[in-house]
C-alpha cells in the first residue's frame, strides 16, 4: 500500500497438482496501470530455482544459490538483486540498478518474497 491507504501491487499464485506453480503480478498504480507479469519456474529444481518472469516487453530471470541474494537479470545484465536475513530478524535488502525496466523496489520485494520466500 502506499502512504494514502491505496493498493499499488497484487500478487497471487496459480497452484496446479501436475505442474510448477504460475506467479502473477499486476501494477494497481495509475501510472503502471496495465503492467502484469507473469512467473514461471523454469528449472526443474527447488533448491536453487531460477523463475522466467515477463510481460509483453520486459522479461526477466531471477536466480539464487542457497544463502546468497536473488538476483534479477534483464538481458544477462543484473539489474536488482534481493535478500532477506533471517538473523536480522528478516530485514530485507533491495538493491535496483539505473539499467532496470522497473525501478520500483516493491515490485522485486514482492517477487523475492513469493518465488523464493514464501514459495510453494
Amino acid at each position: 500500500m502506499n502512504p494514502t491507504g491505496e493498493t499499488e501491487i497484487d500478487g497471487y499464485v496459480k497452484i496446479a497438482m501436475i505442474k510448477k506453480p504460475d506467479y502473477y503480478i499486476h501494477f494497481l498504480s495509475k501510472d503502471k496501470k496495465k503492467l502484469t507479469f507473469h512467473a514461471k519456474q523454469i528449472n526443474h529444481t527447488n533448491i536453487n530455482s531460477e523463475f522466467l518472469i515477463e510481460s509483453d516487453n520486459i522479461k526477466i530471470i531471477s536466480q539464487t544459490d542457497m544463502f546468497d541474494w536473488v538476483r534479477f537479470y534483464e538481458e544477462e545484465q543484473e539489474i536488482a538483486r534481493w535478500q532477506s536475513k533471517i538473523k536480522e530478524k528478516f530485514k530485507t535488502h533491495i538493491e535496483v540498478s539505473e539499467d532496470a525496466h522497473i525501478q520500483d523496489p516493491l515490485f522485486y520485494a514482492v517477487l523475492g518474497q513469493m518465488l523464493y520466500f514464501i514459495g510453494y
